[in-house]
């Protein structure tokens, strides 16, 4: 029996991720060096999570 190809994260770990990082920006306690790589890491994540989100609504269509 094949097993079912898991993501390479779990949606609500990169969705805590995500509300991480938008706390910090929200806060104002990112420094502006930092403030590229967490924009470039929160893109990431929106694709990751909209991903899985289309396999999701695929397998219930």
């Amino acid at each position: 029996m094949a097993k079912k190809k898991r993501p390479a994260f779990s949606y609500e770990q990169a969705l805590a991720e995500l509300q991480d990082i938008v706390k910090q920006l929200e806060e104002g306690t990112t420094s502006m060096d930092e403030l590229t790589d967490r924009l470039a890491r929160a893109e990431e994540l929106i694709r990751l999570c909209q991903a899985h989100l289309r396999q999701v609504e695929v397998q219930v269509n």
